[in-house]
Protein backbone atom coordinates (compact mmCIF):
# COMPACT_ATOMS: atom_id res chain seq x y z
CA UNK A 1 0.00 0.00 0.00
CA UNK A 2 1.37 3.56 -0.83
CA UNK A 3 1.47 6.00 1.69
CA UNK A 4 0.70 9.74 0.82
CA UNK A 5 0.53 12.80 3.13
CA UNK A 6 -2.75 14.53 2.24
CA UNK A 7 -2.41 18.30 1.19
CA UNK A 8 -3.95 21.10 2.80
CA UNK A 9 -6.94 23.33 1.42
CA UNK A 10 -6.44 26.62 0.01
CA UNK A 11 -8.81 27.22 3.10
CA UNK A 12 -6.05 25.56 5.40
CA UNK A 13 -3.36 27.67 3.65
CA UNK A 14 -5.16 30.79 3.97
CA UNK A 15 -5.75 30.02 7.61
CA UNK A 16 -2.24 28.98 8.22
CA UNK A 17 -0.97 32.16 6.70
CA UNK A 18 -3.41 34.25 8.59
CA UNK A 19 -2.40 32.73 12.01
CA UNK A 20 1.71 33.12 10.99
CA UNK A 21 0.73 37.04 9.63
CA UNK A 22 -1.39 40.00 9.53
CA UNK A 23 -2.28 40.48 5.72
CA UNK A 24 -4.11 42.24 3.31
CA UNK A 25 -6.59 41.31 0.65
CA UNK A 26 -4.11 42.14 -2.64
CA UNK A 27 -1.09 40.50 -0.09
CA UNK A 28 -3.33 36.84 0.41
CA UNK A 29 -4.07 37.27 -3.54
CA UNK A 30 -0.79 37.82 -4.65
CA UNK A 31 0.87 34.77 -2.01
CA UNK A 32 -2.17 32.58 -3.08
CA UNK A 33 -2.67 33.45 -6.65
CA UNK A 34 -6.19 33.96 -6.76
CA UNK A 35 -8.95 36.08 -7.83
CA UNK A 36 -10.67 38.32 -5.98
CA UNK A 37 -14.29 36.43 -5.74
CA UNK A 38 -12.70 33.28 -4.91
CA UNK A 39 -10.59 34.75 -1.93
CA UNK A 40 -13.94 37.01 -0.71
CA UNK A 41 -15.57 33.33 -1.01
CA UNK A 42 -12.22 31.60 0.69
CA UNK A 43 -12.39 34.32 3.80
CA UNK A 44 -16.09 34.69 3.95
CA UNK A 45 -15.70 30.41 4.73
CA UNK A 46 -12.74 31.08 6.98
CA UNK A 47 -14.91 33.86 8.96
CA UNK A 48 -17.79 31.74 9.55
CA UNK A 49 -15.87 28.58 10.15
CA UNK A 50 -13.40 30.27 13.19
CA UNK A 51 -16.21 31.31 14.40
CA UNK A 52 -17.36 28.43 16.03
CA UNK A 53 -14.17 27.53 17.25
CA UNK A 54 -11.08 29.16 20.00
CA UNK A 55 -10.04 31.42 16.79
CA UNK A 56 -11.68 34.03 15.70
CA UNK A 57 -10.85 36.08 11.83
CA UNK A 58 -9.88 39.67 13.09
CA UNK A 59 -9.83 42.16 10.66
CA UNK A 60 -9.18 45.80 10.96
CA UNK A 61 -11.38 47.62 8.05
CA UNK A 62 -10.22 50.01 5.03
CA UNK A 63 -10.07 53.37 6.43
CA UNK A 64 -9.29 57.07 4.29
CA UNK A 65 -6.29 58.62 4.32
CA UNK A 66 -7.56 61.71 2.99
CA UNK A 67 -10.73 62.26 5.96
CA UNK A 68 -10.27 58.70 8.06
CA UNK A 69 -13.69 57.52 7.30
CA UNK A 70 -13.68 53.88 8.29
CA UNK A 71 -15.34 51.42 6.44
CA UNK A 72 -17.84 49.39 8.28
CA UNK A 73 -16.38 45.19 7.72
CA UNK A 74 -19.96 43.48 8.02
CA UNK A 75 -21.95 45.65 6.00
CA UNK A 76 -21.47 44.91 2.85
CA UNK A 77 -19.72 41.86 3.76
CA UNK A 78 -16.53 42.69 1.78
CA UNK A 79 -12.92 42.01 2.60
CA UNK A 80 -10.93 44.06 -0.41
CA UNK A 81 -10.21 47.42 -0.16
CA UNK A 82 -12.69 50.14 -1.49
CA UNK A 83 -12.08 51.79 -5.02
CA UNK A 84 -12.75 55.65 -3.00
CA UNK A 85 -14.09 57.13 0.43
CA UNK A 86 -17.82 57.32 0.14
CA UNK A 87 -17.66 60.71 2.00
CA UNK A 88 -14.85 62.13 0.55
CA UNK A 89 -14.28 60.54 -2.59
CA UNK A 90 -10.63 60.52 -2.50
CA UNK A 91 -9.15 56.75 -3.62
CA UNK A 92 -6.31 56.74 -1.28
CA UNK A 93 -7.77 53.98 1.29
CA UNK A 94 -5.40 52.15 3.10
CA UNK A 95 -6.29 47.97 3.16
CA UNK A 96 -8.03 46.29 5.30
CA UNK A 97 -5.63 44.15 7.25
CA UNK A 98 -6.49 40.26 8.51
CA UNK A 99 -5.39 38.30 10.74
CA UNK A 100 -6.71 34.82 12.38
CA UNK A 101 -6.35 35.41 16.46
CA UNK A 102 -7.34 33.38 19.47
CA UNK A 103 -10.14 33.99 21.12
CA UNK A 104 -10.78 36.08 24.05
Amino acid sequence: MESFEASRTRRQELIELLAQREASFDELRRDLGVSVRLLEDDLRHVDRSLHRGERRLAVTPPRCEGCGFAFNRRHPKRFHTPGRCPRCRSERVLAARLRVTPRR
